[in-house]
C-alpha cells in the first residue's frame, strides 16, 4: 500500500471510524464523504499562528510610540497571543519584569514611576477605547479605520498607557491614554486561498466559529477568502441566544461553539489541522 492510500485511510478512520483494510478505503466511508454539506473551522485551521509585523499608527503628540508601547504591554505575559505578537515585533522579552501583569479584557503591565504607577495596555481597539480619554469624533474615526483595516485581512492592535497614585489590576480600574495602532497580517498556510475555493466549488458551506475575538475572525476570514467582502463577526456574548444561521462566530465559549457544531448534525466536520491538508484527503474520498 501507497504512503498515499496510508494518509488516506488514517483520515477516514479518523473523521469517519472507517476500519483499515489492506483493500482501501470502504464504500461506506467514501458515501458518508460524498454527504458532507458544511466544515466547521477556526483560526487554528487557516494560519500558521503567527503573524507579520507592517506598520503603526501613532496619535500626534504621543511621548511613546506603539511599537515601545506594545513591547512594553506584553512584558510578564507569557500567552499564546503575547508571544505572538512579541515575535512579530521581532523583540525579545524586557529583562526588567513589571510589578503586575494585568490579562483582563486587555494585556497590560504596570511599572513604578515615580510614587506613583504608570501602566501600558494591548488590546483590541474597541476594548481599548472604551476606557481610554478620546472624542467622539475620534473614535468614530478609529473604529472606521480599524474596520477597513480588517475588513482588508490585517490584524488590528491598539495601545495605551496610564498612570496613577494607586496600583491598577485590570483594564477597566483606569482612565487611559490612546497611544495608536499596531498593524499585522496573518501567515496562512500555503494555498488556503485556493483551498477555500475548491471548497466552495465543490458545493460546501465553511462556517468559521471561533473563541478569537471579532477583530481577529474577521481579518483571518477576509485573508483567507471565507468571506468575499466586509462580514462582521457575530460576537457571542453569554445569556443570549445562539443563531446557527452565521458563517463567521466569534467570542464564543467552548460549550457555544459545541452547541454550532452539534446543531448542524451528521452533514457537517469539524476540522482538525490545516484546512489545505483536509481538503486534499477529503476530496479524494469524494472522488
Amino acid at each position: 500500500m501507497t504512503s498515499g492510500k496510508k494518509h488516506l485511510q488514517a483520515f477516514a478512520a479518523e473523521y469517519f471510524h472507517a476500519r483499515r483494510s489492506p483493500l482501501g478505503v470502504s464504500h461506506a466511508a467514501r458515501q458518508k464523504a460524498a454527504a458532507i454539506t458544511t466544515l466547521i473551522i477556526d483560526t487554528k485551521n487557516l494560519a500558521t499562528g503567527d503573524l507579520r509585523f507592517y506598520r503603526t499608527i501613532a496619535k500626534e503628540g504621543s511621548d511613546v510610540t506603539p511599537h515601545q508601547a506594545a513591547i512594553k504591554a506584553l512584558a510578564g505575559h507569557a500567552t499564546a497571543e503575547s508571544s505572538v505578537i512579541m515575535r512579530a515585533l521581532g523583540a525579545d522579552a524586557p529583562h526588567i519584569h513589571p510589578i503586575a501583569a494585568p490579562n483582563d479584557i486587555v494585556l497590560g503591565s504596570v511599572w513604578h514611576r515615580g510614587e506613583g504607577f504608570e501602566a501600558f495596555w494591548i488590546g483590541s481597539l474597541p476594548s481599548i477605547l472604551h476606557y481610554a480619554d478620546s472624542t467622539e469624533n475620534e473614535r468614530e474615526h478609529l473604529h472606521l479605520l480599524s474596520r477597513q483595516l480588517a475588513a482588508e485581512g490585517a490584524v488590528v492592535y491598539a495601545v495605551a498607557t496610564s498612570q496613577g497614585a494607586a496600583q491598577p489590576h485590570r483594564y477597566r480600574d483606569v482612565r487611559a491614554t490612546y497611544i495608536g495602532l499596531l498593524i499585522f497580517h496573518p501567515v496562512l498556510f500555503p494555498g488556503t486561498e485556493q483551498a477555500v475555493a475548491a471548497i466552495r466549488a465543490a458545493g460546501l458551506s465553511i462556517i468559521y466559529a471561533s473563541q478569537n475575538p471579532e477583530h481577529v475572525v474577521q481579518s483571518f476570514a477576509h485573508a483567507s477568502c471565507i468571506s468575499p467582502g466586509p462580514a462582521i463577526p457575530y460576537k457571542h456574548r453569554r445569556g443570549h441566544a445562539l443563531p446557527h444561521d452565521k458563517l463567521l462566530y466569534a467570542h464564543l465559549t467552548a460549550a457555544a461553539r459545541q452547541q454550532i457544531i452539534d446543531s448542524y448534525g451528521s452533514q457537517a466536520l469539524v476540522v482538525r489541522g490545516s484546512l489545505v491538508a483536509f481538503w486534499q484527503q477529503l476530496k479524494l474520498l469524494r472522488k
